[in-house]
């Protein structure tokens, strides 16, 4: 047996996923910027450079388990280097 739960969640989906089909079709004769824009999504270019900065920020704060020195040299570190 479905709860009314379950299938107010199923109904929702359902509306959800005609309403993208429709939408869909209608972006397909549009150029690939116009139909980012009308998404509301990025260009694959942007997303790369927004994962590659969380990454570099995971790296630097310690929360990914690889050497920061692997990848990067701090400032500092080439201040001093510069100078000596």
């Amino acid at each position: 047996m479905v709860s009314a739960s379950e299938k107010k969640i199923k109904h929702m989906f359902e509306d959800c996923t005609e309403k993208s089909n429709k939408n869909s079709q209608s972006l397909k004769k549009l150029p690939y910027e116009t139909r980012l824009k009308r998404s509301g999504l990025y260009s694959l270019e942007r997303r790369i450079l927004r994962g590659d900065l969380i990454k570099t920020f995971k790296i630097l704060t310690g929360e990914e388990h690889i050497d920061p020195s692997t990848f990067f040299q701090l400032a500092a570190q080439v201040y001093d280097e510069h100078i000596n």
